[in-house]
């Protein structure tokens, strides 16, 4: 079991269709599961914004991890989803 002081990292496709390998780090893996479509990199979330928001408003991807020198930084998710989440912690 890892616990949330330890890294893992990851490798997986890079999620711009390059077709290369990318390694990504992450604090406490077992807390988020995400597939290949899932993963943008920071630089890539800039220039496909509007393509990742229409992505998620019409149920393609539940969520967009964000990427920055191959670790995971934030979760990108829609404002209902968002919402959602709020309402079940209360």
């Amino acid at each position: 079991m890892q616990t949330a002081d330890r890294t893992s990292t990851q490798l997986t496709t890079d999620p711009s269709g390059s077709g290369r390998t990318v390694r990504v780090t992450m604090n406490d893996p077992a807390q988020l599961r995400v597939s290949n479509q899932e993963l943008a990199t920071v630089r890539e979330a800039m220039r496909e914004l509007g393509r990742l928001l229409d992505q998620l408003d019409e149920g393609e991807l539940e969520k967009i991890v964000l990427t920055q020198r191959n670790q995971m930084r934030a979760v990108l998710i829609t404002v209902e989803r968002y919402s959602a989440l709020e309402r079940d912690a209360a």
